[in-house]
């Protein structure tokens, strides 16, 4: 812990304890505190910290690795968080300002959608230095067994904390949408896992260049098309929408996926939402017209009559026979 004397104004330094955490693992205890030290120049700066734990939500039998806990916190001015032993394998996404990350002998700079990871046995000081600067983060803790193989999936490491999502715009997007999703009371396993996976997909791995590389053009193309789809489901972008995304003219776009998908654009765009409508129905408990506007399905009697078309059947029909 840096000496109070060290700091050019002690007067202005609070103490923020939290994370006060009491859990087991092993059949050992662990109490751990994380402390965090907000300093002033001149006047106190305003700090907002959301934090959710789910200490009675157990790991499903199908997996290895779990959400313990989301975090934001957001403020203005100079801040910086002293972590010795850091309480868990941590994904961090930068929201706002001008980041300094020390860990593992690298000092690296963050900025808007770049993701750092924080593990227990590596101390981390990141700092925000900009005195005038707002500044937020975002936090998801994992915990299970496969917790650190699978932060590698983020392109993430202990030789590698940092790097910058392919999209960090997607990535910010998804990860604040897995903290909506873990704020509610009827949350789902399948749901929770979807969004983890969706999120190791936006935030995407270096590796993945290589492979990108070996890939022809209209592989790359579907490839994308794909990712858009898994990522922005709610959006409902049409085949049009979709070719103006990836910066390429609809017969382009039509050529690639009958050759590489051995369909349409417009009936994979199909086949994916009836896909996602089917999951929302069978795994949440969100009502007929939340489904369609999470499918990508504004406009409800359109989407009850999308769905009949389809399966024969309404939406909620097909919910209540279980599929």
């Amino acid at each position: 812990m840096e000496c109070i004397e060290h700091l050019q104004n002690p007067l202005g330094l609070l103490f923020l304890l939290h994370n006060a955490i009491i859990f087991h693992s092993n059949q050992l205890d662990y109490f751990e505190f994380e402390v965090q030290y907000f300093r002033f120049c001149g006047k106190m700066a305003e700090n907002e910290n959301t934090q959710l734990f789910w200490l009675l939500d157990k790991p499903p039998y199908f997996s290895e690795v779990w959400i313990f806990k989301t975090y934001n916190a957001k403020g203005n001015g100079l801040y910086i968080s002293r972590q010795p032993h850091p309480s868990g394998v941590t994904l961090r996404i930068i929201e706002s300002g001008n980041w300094t990350i020390k860990m593992c002998g690298k000092e690296l700079q963050g900025k808007r959608g770049d993701v750092f990871l924080t593990i227990p046995s590596e101390p981390v000081v990141f700092s925000q230095d900009n005195p005038s600067c707002a500044w937020e983060w975002f936090e998801i803790q994992f915990s299970g067994p496969a917790s650190k193989r699978f932060v590698q999936e983020f392109g993430l490491s202990k030789t590698r904390p940092m790097h910058t999502p392919k999209s960090p715009a997607q990535a910010l997007k998804v990860f604040k949408m897995l903290h909506k999703i873990m704020g509610r009371q009827d949350r789902s396993e399948i749901e929770i896992m979807s969004w983890c996976l969706r999120l190791a997909m936006a935030c995407g791995r270096h590796e993945e260049d290589d492979v990108d590389a070996a890939l022809t053009k209209g592989q790359r193309l579907v490839k994308r098309a794909a990712t858009i789809l898994e990522t922005e489901a709610s959006l409902g972008l049409n085949v049009n929408e979709l070719s103006f995304r990836l910066g390429v003219d609809r017969s382009t776009l039509t050529r690639a996926f009958k050759t590489h998908a051995g369909c349409s654009p417009h009936d994979f765009l199909d086949s994916y939402r009836l896909m996602r409508v089917k999951e929302l129905l069978t795994n949440t408990s969100l009502g007929i017209e939340g489904v369609g506007k999470a499918s990508g399905f504004p406009d409800l009697r359109y989407f009850i009559s999308w769905f009949h078309r389809k399966c024969g059947t309404s939406p909620g029909k097909w919910r209540n026979s279980g599929g």
